[in-house]
């Protein structure tokens, strides 16, 4: 018998969890993720089986995966011409089977680049650039992006200016007003709640003046991030129209499968602990047994921490094809990361190493604004991965051994890499 999922919501109906169901069982078309290339191990559980939520042994793996294709860099087919890029905006774990004499199980390591061609197809065939033909162009060169010049951008800010402004005035005007109009009792608590309130929309509307210095690589992810900015002030404002408490949130999955609400914090607020969190990361080693349990304090060390069902990420990003999947980090959750319990490796030394190179996406995302900055193209090559490596080698103490024991250029750290995570150390993430 099999073991029970805790993250099927009806087991009579289907798993949409399995990668039969249809809805995650095909490949989905779109911009390329952040990857690392196929991690060369045969570890196993006690019992021989591939690990899967807490040693339990998972659900059986699909017979292979397409092989990368020849002559193309990094295995990855052309672009499609004038594509709307519908993935990314998210760094992953990839875990992928290759079909060779034998049946082996390769585990992929990265954040957001997929390895194979299912999401890769807005690659160019000249370095794997990401340039969008229907897309402005931004910067010195063509192959970075300001979120100014995404398509929803304006429609977004004014939209939140707008919100932010008629209640900031109708407060003003008549609070007595505006309190019985909502249903709240003119007291000193009902008066700090929407005040509160008042300044929450401000903030969101404020946003904006930092958004000239966000620029990055990867379009999907500033697509997101603006369509989260709009979901976010809605959500305070049915929050306030229910009475409840303010703040965006995100329903998340305990280990044990259970749901707990997570109120996720703003880059701007993280980012001011962040050098003090980046020190604690980089001192803590682990040479013991419970290693899922070094992955969860790493991530609490970085004030973060990890939900263990990776399609939770699909509220928050533009949602994808997981099965493969072992981590990821999404920028419009920063205090979180999603792990696929499903997975195997989670009793090894490479759950610590995953997560500290999720982990290293999330300082990347602190000092720049972004997962994907300016500074780590390389001509038109992007090198996401690698400088996302090279961090958490540098600056997390991850282990290098186990992000070496991985293989496919784009996921090779090196000099070079080593250089641009440096700069973004250095808070350097423009292209000089």
């Amino acid at each position: 018998m099999s073991t029970p999922n805790p993250y099927n919501p009806n087991p009579q109906g289907g798993n949409p969890y399995n990668p039969s169901n249809p809805r995650y069982g095909v490949p989905r078309q779109g911009n390329s993720q952040h990857g690392m290339p196929p991690y060369n191990s045969s570890q196993r559980g006690q019992y021989g089986q591939p690990y899967g939520q807490y040693g339990q042994p998972r659900r059986p793996e699909p017979p292979h995966m397409p092989q990368m294709q020849p002559n193309l860099p990094y295995g990855r087919p052309p672009r499609k011409p004038k594509r709307t890029i519908s993935g990314g905006g998210v760094a992953a774990i990839i875990v992928s089977v290759l079909l060779v004499p034998i049946l082996l199980i390769v585990l992929l390591f990265g954040g957001g680049l997929i390895f194979y061609s299912k999401k890769i197809d807005e690659a160019t065939a000249d370095g794997g650039s990401r340039i969008d033909d229907n897309k402005p162009k931004a910067g010195s060169i063509d192959v970075w992006y300001n979120i100014s010049e995404r398509p929803d951008y304006q429609t977004t800010i004014d939209y939140i200016h707008k919100l932010a402004k008629e209640t900031k005035q109708a407060v003003e005007d008549d609070e007595k007003g505006f309190l019985k109009d909502n249903d709240l009792p003119y007291n000193k608590t009902n008066r700090e709640y929407v005040e509160t309130y008042v300044h929450m929309l401000q903030a969101y509307d404020e946003y904006k003046t930092k958004d000239s210095e966000l620029n990055s690589v990867d379009t999907q992810e500033l697509d997101d991030m603006i369509s989260y900015r709009k979901t976010q002030v809605d959500q305070i404002v049915e929050q306030f129209d229910k009475h409840e408490r303010l703040g965006a949130k995100i329903v998340a999955t305990d280990e044990e499968g259970g749901k707990r609400d997570v109120y996720t914090d703003t880059r701007t607020n993280m980012r001011k602990a962040w050098d003090e969190h980046e020190q604690q990361v980089a001192q803590y080693q682990y040479n013991g047994n419970d290693w899922i349990g070094a992955a969860k304090e790493a991530a609490r060390l970085a004030g973060m921490e990890i939900d263990w069902n990776i399609y939770d990420a699909d509220k928050v990003c533009t949602p994808q094809d997981y099965t493969y999947v072992q981590a990821l980090y999404c920028p419009m959750t920063p205090n979180l990361i999603y792990a696929n319990s499903n997975q195997s490796h989670w009793d090894t030394a490479y759950a610590l190493a995953t997560i500290k190179h999720e982990i290293a996406h999330h300082a990347i995302h602190m000092r720049c604004g972004t997962s994907s900055p300016p500074v780590v193209m390389s001509g038109r090559t992007d090198r996401t991965e690698a400088v996302t490596s090279s961090y958490a080698i540098m600056f997390l103490g991850a282990d290098s051994g186990q992000l070496n024991m991985v293989r496919g250029d784009q996921y090779r750290f090196d000099d070079e890499s080593n250089a641009m995570a440096a700069k973004i150390h250095n808070n350097q993430c423009k292209v000089e």
